[in-house]
């Protein structure tokens, strides 16, 4: 199972967006721009997973946007 989520103006594009998210907090997303060239502003997560893998995920995910509020 897969979530498509835009990403927030003011973003990089999807590859920088998923390649600092990975370095930063050790979490994968795939760029929409591997699935279309018009969704260079979209990531997709793999949820089929543990929900405690899940849940890392979700906090990293907020650590990742709070350390880059501008």
């Amino acid at each position: 199972c897969f979530v498509w989520a835009k990403l927030p103006d003011g973003c990089p594009d999807g590859f920088e967006f998923a390649s600092r998210l990975y370095d930063e907090q050790s979490v994968a997303v795939i760029p929409g721009e591997h699935f279309s060239d018009k969704k260079t502003d979209w990531i997709r997560f793999n949820v089929a997973r543990q929900e405690d893998e899940i849940i890392s995920a979700c906090q990293r995910i907020r650590a990742f946007f709070e350390s880059h509020k501008a």
